[in-house]
């Protein structure tokens, strides 16, 4: 007799524990969220890391922990697709990249072509008189043209004007500067280049050293 209660108790308490059980969907789940909380982590924290090595991050965490997720469902299907989890994952990443993305504006006062580049990426041709914008990810950034090269830094959400050519000149909301680097706060308006016939140029004093 007591061991009938004995085993009663012990079925008793088997089912108990299988319905405090998680659902075996639970812990892939958490494998996903894990791996894609990588991708964003990093560009939260390390903004000044190029973007292939961002690309490189979230390919190497969808991989592996889509594997690890494979794993810890002992090979069966996981009820939640690895493609939920870091296509919410890659959006996440480049909100907080853009959210924290400074402009950088770039105005070429002369009257000959600049060509140009950023960080060492795709060669741009900037025209006489003309203007170009860039979003850049916080930290420090390189540009470099035919005769300059100007190290600078963007904070979150700033915006930055950098004037190329032989003479440094930045015109914005009708004010001409012959500077070749300016912050602009968030009420000033889009820089110009600046223009000979309007008198905005400064007057040369020689050779001038980039």
């Amino acid at each position: 007799m007591r061991a009938a209660k004995v085993d009663q108790r012990h079925k008793e308490g088997s089912l108990d524990g299988l319905k405090r059980a998680p659902p075996p969907e639970l812990l892939p789940a958490l494998v996903l969220a894990a791996g894609a909380a990588i991708p964003v982590l990093g560009v939260r924290f390390y903004p000044q890391w190029p973007v292939y090595a961002h690309v490189g991050t979230f390919l190497a965490a969808a991989l592996v922990f889509t594997w690890l997720a494979r794993r810890v469902a002992k090979r069966r299907p996981p009820k939640w697709d690895p493609l939920l989890f870091f296509g919410v994952s890659a959006f996440a990443a480049a909100m907080s990249w853009s959210g924290d993305a400074g402009a950088l504006w770039v105005v070429n006062s002369s009257a000959a072509e600049v060509t140009w580049e950023v960080d060492g990426g795709i060669e741009m041709r900037l025209e006489a008189g003309g203007r170009a914008r860039l979003d850049l990810r916080r930290g420090p950034h390189e540009l470099r043209s035919e005769s300059q090269i100007v190290k600078f830094e963007l904070e979150r959400g700033e915006r930055l004007a950098l004037a190329l050519g032989e003479r440094a000149c930045i015109r914005v909301d009708g004010e001409s500067r012959p500077e070749s680097m300016m912050r602009l706060s968030a009420a000033r308006g889009q820089p110009e280049p600046c223009a000979p016939e309007r008198g905005d140029l400064p007057p040369t004093t020689g050779d001038t050293e980039p």
